[in-house]
């Protein structure tokens, strides 16, 4: 159920040939953008007029206006458009993205007067996938002229993105078919020619001809359903607002439906197909409940009137949170209260407010993924902290499995893109540790400004930096080290008396081309946020900004620990001395709930990091899970599970089967414990399914 109500969270968040050019050249019609077809341009020799991967900005479209008539029988569509656009530097050509289309009909016209402007040559870069118009007269500074296109494409899915046909079956075992689309980060040009960069944001009109036994679905709500020939309708849809091609989102299909509406008016529908329909209570529940939530939280109306969700068989990706239709693949937008699991929060990020480029692709995915999990307060208040840590944990363990590049890096190819869970559970965590230091009224106020100066625009990551500053806190000074450095760094904290040491280095969790462990003179500027472990029982917390390799904190001596990173905001792992490891442990065996329990799981996550990465002895390890047995939580037992599959423990053998032993020998007692407990709620159930999946991966007999 968690994992089902962070995807509609989320999605309703965001919704707010080789190296080889191949440049052609044809100056008759049609055009094949298709580099799959017989129908392609033939190679030519001469100079290539337009050789780079972004477009050119003399040219920005303001609106589109499409006609689509798919054939759900031959898996084929026809289409007609216009692009209306506005000059803003003298010229007389201009590119565009056009892939695997036909283009039979191409015109360009100089408004109002609608003269046609001749077009002298066209060049296709199978590469880039643009297409370079020249026409015979300059295009003129500050008039606008309208691009009308016809063209043809298919419906067969040829790599997962663009408009395609998808087969399922209903409970009869009838072949159904159904048609959506799936634009980012570059499918939109596989669907109609655009101008498909996130910068470029227009306004769309769109209608859509369907058999009378089907609907169909646009970003914006429909106007009207007009006969169109034999049992067919054409549905007319209100004009979108300004937004990125990669948002533009439609289907045509035979579903069920279930609707519901906002406190603020918006229509929430859930579309799935029949057999289905009684599986999408629950996502419509979340859906409503978070939107609402959103809109108070930011005071910023949702700005479209309505919101579909639609379960697509199949889809690439777990969902599309495009603005007023979510995709989500049906095993993710559909809940059975038998076999629970969810996400819905891109509508304000990255719809509202999108990035200039790819390369900054984590202001959307990360402030969403962040965002998702606080909207998760508001269908059920426990589930935020516990997915808060996840992102931690997340992004840590895919670092050891594959190092990645900065959040922040160049990103030449589009199609090059990785939503990976760096750019989700990384940037959600940075984004975590930002809303710690700032407080999160003064979090809050700083995303609504960034949110307001920025609707309808696009940003880069300064322009959060700058809505977040304050005059206590330059966040640009603080958090460009962590968005533009690869990896994290490590904490280490080492006590004599009174006086404790701590030195930051870079983490190096497991060997790609060495020894893991600490051995970098990289720096980062370091909220680290430590708890003070007084002689009662008592913790208080504070912060240092560490900045230059190392630092120090004076407590007393009658102080029994400080605990580093206190409250697990903080994106690094902490290490300490022998005699520091003595005494959390001991604590841990004395009275676990001294510990915060995002604090007990970051203890377990780190200890195991550290034994892989040879920093710890693997004892340490094995001493800490002992305490496992009176741990009621689940998160230190995940942690605990989840690292004890992770390979390259570099020590012997034979330590690693006691720390295997001793666990399983704790998880056993503990899952035993557990069969007599009468008390049943979500902690009782994940902790019981935790512990279940550790005890298979067991010995028979570990007694």
């Amino acid at each position: 159920m968690v994992v089902f109500t962070i995807l509609i969270t989320s999605a309703v968040f965001v919704s707010y040939l080789g190296s080889i050019v191949c440049f052609t050249q044809r100056r008759d019609l049609p055009i094949s953008t298709d580099a799959l077809s017989g129908h392609n341009l033939n190679s030519n020799s001469e100079e290539i007029p337009w050789n780079d991967i972004r477009l050119p900005k003399s040219i920005i479209p303001i609106e589109y206006d499409i006609f689509l008539h798919p054939n759900l029988t031959t898996w084929e569509y026809f289409g007609r458009m216009e692009i209306k656009c506005v000059v803003r530097n003298t010229t007389n050509f201009f590119v565009l993205h056009s892939k695997r289309l036909v283009l039979s009909t191409f015109t360009v016209e100089s408004l109002p007067t609608n003269e046609t402007n001749k077009v002298e040559r066209y060049f296709y870069n199978i590469r880039t996938d643009q297409l370079y118009v020249e026409v015979e007269n300059s295009l003129l500074q500050d008039t606008e002229i309208v691009i009308k296109i016809e063209f043809k494409g298919s419906l067969k899915n040829w790599n997962g993105y663009g408009f395609f046909a998808f087969e399922y079956f209903d409970t009869d075992n009838v072949t159904r078919v159904m048609a959506s689309t799936m634009f980012e980060p570059i499918g939109a040009r596989q669907a109609f020619p655009c101008f498909d960069e996130p910068e470029m944001k227009a306004m769309f009109s769109i209608a859509i001809v369907r058999d009378r036994t089907y609907i169909s679905l646009f970003n914006m709500p429909l106007i009207h359903s007009t006969p169109f020939g034999d049992n067919l309708l054409l549905d007319t849809y209100q004009r979108s607002v300004r937004m990125s091609t990669y948002l533009v989102a439609f289907a045509v299909c035979d579903y069920a439906s279930l609707s519901g509406q906002s406190k603020t008016g918006i229509n929430v529908t859930v579309y799935t197909p029949h057999h289905k329909i009684d599986l999408a209570h629950y996502a419509l529940h979340v859906a409503v409940t978070v939107l609402d939530y959103f809109d108070n939280l930011f005071g910023i109306a949702y700005p479209i009137p309505k919101l579909d969700l639609i379960a697509v068989p199949h889809l690439k990706g777990v969902a599309i949170e495009n603005w007023g239709l979510i995709m989500s693949d049906m095993s993710a937008l559909l809940y059975d209260p038998l076999h629970p699991k969810y996400k819905d929060m891109h509508l304000w990020f990255g719809n509202l407010v999108t990035m200039q480029w790819w390369n900054d692709l984590w202001l959307n995915e990360g402030l969403s993924t962040y965002m998702s999990y606080v909207g998760m307060q508001a269908v059920n208040d426990t589930w935020s902290v516990e997915n808060e840590f996840m992102m931690r944990s997340v992004s840590m363990n895919c670092e050891y499995v594959k190092g990645y590049p900065p959040l922040v890096h160049p990103v030449m190819v589009p199609d090059e893109t990785e939503f990976n869970c760096m750019v989700y559970a990384k940037g959600g965590a940075f984004i975590n540790m930002l809303r710690s230091v700032l407080g999160q009224e003064n979090f809050n106020s700083g995303i609504k400004s960034y949110i307001e100066r920025n609707k309808y625009s696009s940003v880069v990551t300064d322009d959060l930096w700058q809505a977040l500053s304050n005059d206590n806190i330059d966040v640009g000074f603080l958090m460009d080290t962590w968005v533009r450095k690869s990896g994290y760094p490590l904490v280490t904290v080492s006590r004599q008396d009174s006086l404790v040491n701590i030195s930051q280095s870079r983490y190096f969790p497991r060997n790609f081309s060495g020894n893991g462990g600490s051995h970098s003179t990289e720096r980062w500027v370091i909220p680290f946020v430590y708890g003070i472990l007084d002689g009662n029982g008592n913790f208080t917390s504070n912060m240092l900004l560490l900045q230059e390799e190392s630092g120090t904190i004076e407590i007393t001596s009658d102080d029994r620990l400080l605990k580093g990173n206190f409250g697990d905001s903080g994106y690094y792992r902490v290490n300490y001395d022998k005699e520091t490891w003595k005494v959390i442990i001991e604590q841990l065996t004395t009275d676990h709930h001294i510990f915060p329990v995002r604090d007990r799981a970051q203890l377990i996550d780190d200890v195991f990091s550290f034994a892989r990465a040879g920093l710890l002895n693997i004892t340490v390890a094995v001493e800490i899970t002992k305490y496992l047995e009176n741990e009621s939580d689940f998160l230190p037992w995940l942690m605990a599970t989840l690292n004890l599959k992770l390979p390259d423990y570099p020590q012997n053998e034979e330590n690693f089967a006691e720390l295997k032993l001793r666990f399983c020998n704790v998880s056993r007692k503990k899952l035993e414990i557990m069969r007599y407990n009468e008390t049943v709620n979500s902690s009782t159930r994940k902790l019981r399914k935790v512990l279940k999946k550790s005890s298979k991966t067991c010995p028979v007999d570990t007694s």
